[in-house]
């Protein structure tokens, strides 16, 4: 498997598709977040509370590609 960088690309050519790991850090201004009540809640974020009482941020908005050519998908 082929992994990219922050100065390559990889190619992806039409009707070909790509399995892509994504991550992001979190930073204390998102972790504030967990406390707003559900109706101040930012839009595509949802806070559920397991049952060992443990916190987890879920993302509901699509993630947005965009391609060397300007193009999203």
């Amino acid at each position: 498997e082929e992994q990219a960088t922050a100065s390559k690309q990889l190619v992806l050519y039409p009707q070909e598709n790509m399995l892509v790991n994504v991550s992001f850090s979190l930073s204390l201004e998102l972790l504030s977040y967990q406390k707003l009540p559900a109706d101040q809640m930012l839009p595509g974020v949802d806070i559920q509370q397991r049952a060992s009482g443990e916190k987890e941020m879920v993302f509901t908005q699509n993630l947005l590609l965009e391609y060397a050519n300007q193009t999203t998908q």
